[in-house]
């Protein structure tokens, strides 16, 4: 095993068609804070890959610290987890005509997080260009609102742009998801304690996900502010949402796309939970509440393909108006939740908000992943639309609209 000292990162020298590198943040997000080193063991990266192999990953600590999980990627979809040592994960790379970025990431009891990256090279004669995948998230429920989670792959027609796509994946399984909650501390949720009965309902939430979801905090007022980075760490997020307090203005649209920015960075299935009474304004109504727009706001999501689920508290969000007056509270969360494949859940009051918290738990538990490689292939960052359809009469199915496509 290749060790490395505390604090310090040594990279074994590698053949120059393979780039590697580690990024280990620790619980104050210094570099190789917790001495934590990791390694790809195998498949050999100096040599093309190719078939059916097995990616493992080799992890060092100091005596103190312990490996709790390893997650492992591959070209941005994770496809293993593994608790225990040996940490490894089964991949099929196919016939070794493409490079692959394989991704780990490593959780420790400290806190810290360890990343490595590398990349594959191809077979000589093989190479051609990168391969295009596209997931979307759905789900299906009949005309009186009850998922509908026993479909399969012929059930579904997917289009792009118009043209019907050739599906090679489609997934009813709970894949893990990255969560950012986004908990509006705006004056206005002094009322009707409405603050203390949405922290409540959020710790709820956390405590039902599963354990190989990560979450982060996000709070905003007329500024905005993480109050916990992505971690599994339940206790922490628990922590975290406990600290938040209401005042000042509602820098809404800014919050929406912070958060979109911030999952942007994060590998697999992402979801935005955003909880808020109203509308983008300043504290004194003199001005805005964001630098950002509403349609910079979506449009940042749908480029980081963010699933958003947005729960509106109170009784009047037909009429809450931003200060340009141009969109109601409730305009806001059900564009933002409609266009990325998410739900818009209105609650008239703080006690039922409990409730819509487990409306989102069970959209993300019925939630169908769809796979493609689209016919137009071109990455040129235009955008793309995306329609879903099922052959299951009178059903109702939610997806995003869309994505951007890749520019790289």
């Amino acid at each position: 095993m290749h060790r490395l000292a505390p604090g310090r990162a040594t990279i074994p020298a590698l053949p120059l068609t393979l780039a590697l590198f580690c990024v280990c943040a620790g619980s104050f997000g210094a570099a190789y804070a917790s001495g934590t080193a990791a390694r790809f063991k195998t498949p050999l990266l100096d040599r093309p890959v190719f078939g059916k192999v097995t990616i493992e990953v080799e992890v060092e600590t100091p005596p103190e610290i312990v490996p709790l999980k390893i997650e492992i990627f591959v070209d941005g979809r994770q496809i293993g987890t593994a608790l225990d040592p040996p940490f490894r994960a089964e991949w099929d790379s196919g016939d070794g005509a493409d490079a692959h970025t394989l991704r780990a990431r490593a959780y420790t009891s400290d806190g810290g997080v360890t990343t490595i990256e590398a990349r594959t090279i191809p077979r000589i004669g093989m190479e051609r260009a990168r391969v295009l995948l596209v997931e979307v998230y759905a789900t299906v429920k009949s005309a009186a609102g009850r998922f509908i989670n026993d479909l399969d792959a012929p059930s579904f027609t997917l289009g792009e742009d118009g043209v019907t796509q050739k599906l090679s994946l489609v997934a009813r399984e709970r894949r893990p998801v990255q969560v950012v909650l986004l908990l509006d501390v705006s004056a206005s949720m002094k009322k009707e304690e409405r603050l203390t009965s949405a922290i409540e309902a959020a710790r709820l939430f956390v405590g039902a996900l599963d354990p190989n979801d990560r979450v982060a905090v996000v709070a905003f007022s007329d500024t905005v502010r993480v109050l916990q980075p992505f971690t599994g760490d339940i206790p922490r997020v628990l922590d975290a949402i406990g600290t938040v307090a209401p005042e000042r203005g509602t820098a809404l649209y800014d919050a929406i796309y912070a958060s979109a920015d911030l999952l942007g960075k994060e590998e697999g299935r992402k979801a935005l939970v955003l909880l808020s009474d109203g509308q983008d304004n300043s504290y004194d109504g003199m001005s805005p509440g964001s630098a950002r727009t509403l349609e910079e706001a979506i449009e940042e999501a749908l480029r980081q393909q963010v699933t958003t689920f947005t729960i509106g508290l109170g009784e009047n969000l037909r009429n809450d108006f931003d200060f340009n007056h141009r969109h109601s509270a409730q305009e806001v969360l059900t564009r933002l939740s409609a266009d990325t494949g998410g739900q818009f859940i209105p609650v008239a009051r703080p006690g039922r908000l409990r409730g819509a918290f487990e409306r989102v738990l069970d959209e993300l538990r019925f939630q169908y992943t769809l796979g493609y490689h689209p016919t137009n292939d071109r990455r040129d960052g235009s955008w793309r639309s995306i329609t879903v359809k099922v052959d299951r009469p009178h059903s109702v199915v939610t997806a995003r609209k869309g994505y951007f496509a890749p520019t790289d």
